[in-house]
C-alpha cells in the first residue's frame, strides 16, 4: 500500500495475515500461492461485480478522502503550507454542511465555521 503511514500499513499487514491464516485453516485442501502482491481494489470490485461503482464513485471520492486523511494526519505537512490546511478545512466544512442538510447532526459545526471565519 503505497503512501500509507507505517502504523496503518502494519495494521493492514496484520489483518491480512489473520485472514490468510484463517483461510488456510478453513480450506486446507485449496492450494493458495504464497505471493506478496495483494489484490487491488479495482480487481476486487470487478470480481464483486461492482466495477461501475468503482469507476464512478470510488475513483472520485477516494482521491478526496485519501488526501484528507493524509492532510489531517500530518503526512504531507512538508509538502503543504497554511493555505492548503485552510482549503482542506473549508472542504471539510462544506462536506459537513451537506451531511447536515441530509439530516446528520453535528455538535461542533458552528465552532469549525467560527474558527474558519477568523482565518485570513
Amino acid at each position: 500500500m503505497q503512501g500509507t503511514t507505517p502504523q496503518l500499513q502494519a495494521q493492514s499487514d496484520k489483518t491480512w495475515e489473520l485472514f490468510d491464516n484463517a483461510f488456510k485453516k478453513e480450506f486446507p485442501k485449496i492450494l493458495v500461492p504464497n505471493v506478496d502482491d495483494k489484490p487491488s481494489i479495482e480487481y476486487l470490485a470487478d470480481k464483486a461485480k461492482l466495477k461501475p461503482f468503482y469507476d464512478s464513485h470510488y475513483r472520485i471520492y477516494s482521491r478526496y478522502t485519501h488526501g484528507a486523511v493524509h492532510a489531517s494526519t500530518g503526512n504531507i505537512d512538508k509538502a503543504t503550507d497554511r493555505a492548503d490546511n485552510q482549503i482542506m478545512a473549508v472542504c471539510a466544512l462544506v462536506a459537513l454542511d451537506n451531511l447536515i442538510s441530509l439530516g446528520a447532526k453535528s455538535s461542533s459545526r458552528d465552532r469549525l465555521a467560527q474558527s474558519l471565519s477568523g482565518i485570513s
